[in-house]
């Protein structure tokens, strides 16, 4: 079965998540901590809660179909338009 295009860029990802681990390590539980008791009081602020509001409104976050059908949109590897072939997507 061939590889897709999004399983090649997913493994690559993966990849560098793991060169980053294996680099730098993991947080430590202090560390962790810290960066929780930053973020998520900035997130509950009116202003944040705000502007969630608004791309929320604006369909952020929503479930569609470019999401569920994320490969679909993709170009097949080694195939662009006017690459000469005749063949078109």
């Amino acid at each position: 079965m061939p590889v897709s295009y999004h399983t090649s860029i997913m493994k690559g990802w993966k990849l560098i998540l793991l060169l980053l681990v294996l680099a730098a390590g993991t947080p430590t539980a202090t560390e962790l901590q810290s960066s929780i008791d930053l973020f998520f009081p900035l997130l509950a602020s009116p202003g944040a809660q705000a502007r969630c509001a608004k791309v929320r409104d604006m369909g952020y976050g929503a479930r569609s179909d470019f999401e569920l059908n994320f490969d679909r949109y993709l170009p097949s590897p080694g195939q662009a338009d006017g690459d000469d072939t005749g063949k078109t997507r």
